[in-house]
């Protein structure tokens, strides 16, 4: 939404809505993007406009807004029916749509959900439901403070702390409990009971899974404290931990290396793999696994579907590959997530061997002719949280930053980011002897969850 589009917005609001509402509505905006700034991971223009709008409908009447949802065929349970003010939030979201154009499903969901919020929310709902219980309208209440100081460092404790505040206000009232917003409540303290563990807990997706999942009960092993391939071991640790939730983030993922160490490559992502999704049946757990997009041979220029049928060309690949095989058929309760390119602050990675190899080198000779997506492990961790959070069907996802490029092109991003002035010169596969073949086109399509942000946005972020 570009910023002629939000200043259309910001004088329909202000001729709209009363003095106080537009001034709060200013002021959710402020804290949105202060509270995205600070957990990042999330598109800005996002976050301002949900902010903006979330209250377009607020001073509606309660025979205008009962009208406005009968015409926009919004359901309406019994508990809204006798409060029918609850209603502006729905109607807000579809007069968002029809007035200003905006179909995006996430900024909509986080109109509707910001004043009775649901058991499943999104980063982008949480965001907007703390933004507007925070910011003053235009008077601060005493809480508001102690929020905003929780949220800087865990957004789910402080949702826990506006839920309970909320409820207090409510019942002070003397006002019912609308029954959505006890049983998010009721969720979110659930999900701070569940025994989380997370396998590879050191590496660049493991650390970050660690912050994603602070405020479960977590226990977060890396392979000095088990090595998953001994399975005795394996079964003996997890069997006494007896976690809710197995999140396997420990892999062999040198692609080089591999060619030359398949046993040990195929014990690591292969066969452990099977071990953790039958000891996962055995307790009931869910199991999170995550793969790549080497498991694809990279004929098809399209790129691939959850559905698509791998077809590995290394030894990296074929590992992988045999690891989701043994996932799905050990378990039935498991999210296979395949992702691309991935960049973060632990481990090696294409970034930082870029900007290492700048130091040492005037000329680079890059390769220009394997596509792919990069995908910010961070990113990545959060979209993991929110899969389990959300309740979604049991199954194979694809989670990458958006938008497609080559490792050329990724590679001048970076230095232009950097502004480091380094020569580089575009070569063909054939022209870069490697011991591992690569896949030409390993672009994944995601076709069962939100977009994540540009993967530019994400590096950019990384960089700085």
């Amino acid at each position: 939404m570009n910023d002629l589009n939000l200043e259309r917005i910001k004088s329909y609001l202000q001729r709209n809505l009363s003095r106080d509402r537009f001034f709060h509505s200013l002021e959710v905006v402020k804290t949105a993007e202060k509270l995205a700034r600070i957990h990042k991971g999330i598109n800005l223009e996002k976050v301002r406009l949900a902010g903006l709008i979330h209250d377009m409908a607020r001073d509606l009447n309660s025979e205008r807004l009962l009208k406005l949802a009968c015409k926009f065929r919004i359901k309406i349970d019994s508990f809204t029916k006798n409060h029918p003010s609850l209603l502006h939030a729905p109607v807000g979201a579809s007069l968002s749509r029809k007035k200003f154009g905006i179909h995006d499903k996430e900024i909509l969901q986080a109109i509707e959900r910001h004043c009775v919020p649901k058991p499943c929310m999104s980063f982008l709902d949480k965001i907007i439901y703390l933004s507007d219980i925070i910011a003053p309208t235009p008077k601060i209440w005493a809480g508001s403070k102690i929020i905003l100081k929780i949220a800087s460092k865990s957004l789910d404790q402080a949702l826990l702390n506006a839920f309970d505040e909320n409820m207090k206000q409510i019942i002070k009232k003397e006002r019912g409990l609308h029954p959505d917003l006890v049983r998010a409540r009721n969720k979110l303290l659930a999900n701070f009971q569940k025994k989380v563990l997370i396998l590879g807990a050191r590496g660049m997706l493991g650390s970050c899974l660690k912050k994603e999942f602070q405020n479960y009960r977590l226990t977060a092993w890396d392979k000095k404290k088990l090595n998953i391939t001994n399975k005795k071991k394996l079964q003996q640790r997890i069997l006494e931990l007896k976690p809710a939730i197995i999140i396997n983030a420990a892999a062999y993922t040198n692609v080089e290396r591999a060619e030359s160490n398949q046993k040990q490559v195929l014990r690591i992502n292969g066969k452990a793999v099977g071990y953790l999704a039958q000891i996962a049946k055995r307790i009931n757990a869910t199991l999170v696994h995550y793969s790549t997009d080497y498991v694809f041979d990279g004929k098809n220029r399209k790129g691939y579907k959850e559905t698509a049928q791998p077809n590995p060309i290394n030894v990296y690949g074929k590992s992988k590959f045999l690891g989701e095989a043994l996932l799905r058929r050990n378990t039935d309760q498991y999210y296979l997530i395949r992702s691309s390119w991935m960049f973060g602050k632990r481990g090696e990675n294409f970034v930082k061997k870029m900007l290492q190899l700048s130091k040492s080198n005037v000329k680079l000779k890059v390769v220009n002719d394997q596509w792919g997506k990069p995908t910010f492990a961070r990113d990545l961790a959060r979209e993991t949280k929110q899969l389990i959070e959300q309740n979604k069907p049991f199954g194979i996802y694809h989670v990458t930053n958006q938008g497609k490029t080559n490792w050329y092109q990724f590679a001048r991003k970076i230095f232009a980011l950097k502004n480091i002035p380094v020569k580089i010169k575009p070569i063909s596969s054939r022209e870069y002897e490697t011991k591992a073949k690569r896949p030409l086109c390993s672009v994944l399509i995601n076709t069962k969850l939100p977009k994540l942000r540009r993967w530019e946005e994400a590096l950019e972020e990384y960089l700085n």
